[in-house]
């Protein structure tokens, strides 16, 4: 097995403490001596503090003579990309190459398990063209008694998560486009995982520039092509990313459990695990109440007003 083990690319800008606690878990995760690890650095903008230069290279030098892998391999983007420009690139460019691959960001804590489960859900699904991704994370409040490790829902999801090349070839990068195909496919109650939470209220932030999320958009994109992510009951990585340090995350407390026990991954029917959004509306604190129609109104009418905008002006 250890000939066809999956490699894993890693996300890095800027948070060397972060960083480091992620590199150490995973160099303690079984497989790890086999892996390929490719490592991915944006570059700070011109108009970035010093303090953000110096922890950028703070962040490199933790790479130099790394020892733990099979290789180490680092590419430091001379300009800067932005978030979801490097992470969409560096998949592109490591799906070139190979046919799998293992995605982590720079604040993930992995269990010891973590590749184990990734390298044997990513072979168990391979040639199963309902299953697209593979997620590591999962909320800690399902205390539910299962007989097996795993459950499915549509689409896509991003933190400590694995793919193949045929199904990254779904990935739609325009937002627009997405979101119009799912008001005419109907797809806005998956979309929002029947309504638990409001990715619609994501993807139209996405559109207005008020984040820069590729997640997004992989989510959208498989939603639209009937996939279905596979998860875990049990989360096999913790996010410490949640204190304000990244991109798109805000300051929360989500309560977040590792296992430290192996995840048996087995075959079980691709189908949407309908117990899931109970679970979650019973478990969660603040239930996402949605209004979608009036928030489709109100910001599909600014939309539009920039639209003719944009046109109004290039006409004369």
């Amino acid at each position: 097995m250890e000939s066809n083990l999956s490699p894993v690319v890693l996300f890095v800008f800027n948070r060397p403490e972060h960083t480091a606690d992620t590199l150490n878990s995973l160099k303690d995760s079984f497989l790890a001596e086999s892996t390929d690890l490719f490592v991915f650095c944006d570059k700070p903008r011109h108009s970035d503090s010093n303090d953000c230069k110096q922890n950028n290279n703070e962040v490199i030098n933790l790479f130099k003579n790394l020892s733990g892998f099979r290789s180490v391999s680092i590419n430091v983007r001379e300009t800067n990309y932005g978030l979801s420009k490097n992470i969409i690139h560096g998949i592109d460019d490591i799906l070139n190459k190979y046919d799998k691959v293992i995605v982590l960001e720079d604040d993930m804590i992995v269990s010891k398990y973590f590749l184990k489960y990734m390298n044997d859900a990513l072979s168990l699904y391979e040639k199963d063209d309902d299953v697209a991704c593979i997620h590591a994370w999962n909320y800690s409040y399902f205390k539910l008694d299962q007989s097996i490790d795993t459950f499915f829902l549509p689409g896509g999801d991003c933190w400590g998560w694995a793919t193949w090349k045929n199904s990254w070839n779904f990935l739609d990068r325009s937002s627009c486009r997405l979101l119009l195909k799912l008001m005419f496919k109907n797809k806005i109650f998956v979309f929002n995982r029947n309504n638990t939470v409001s990715n619609i209220d994501l993807l139209l932030n996405n559109i207005f520039g008020y984040n820069d999320s590729w997640a997004i958009r992989w989510h959208a994109s498989l939603v639209l092509n009937n996939k279905y992510c596979l998860y875990p009951y049990r989360s096999l990585l913790y996010n410490t990313g949640l204190d304000s340090s990244g991109t798109n995350c805000i300051n929360i407390n989500l309560k977040q459990d590792v296992s430290n026990l192996p995840i048996e991954v087995q075959r079980i029917k691709v189908v949407d695990s309908e117990w899931y959004y109970e679970q979650y509306n019973l478990f969660n604190e603040e239930i996402h109440k949605i209004n979608t129609i009036w928030k489709f109104l109100f910001l599909g009418f600014h939309f539009i007003k920039q639209k003719l905008k944009i046109y109004i002006n290039t006409s004369n």
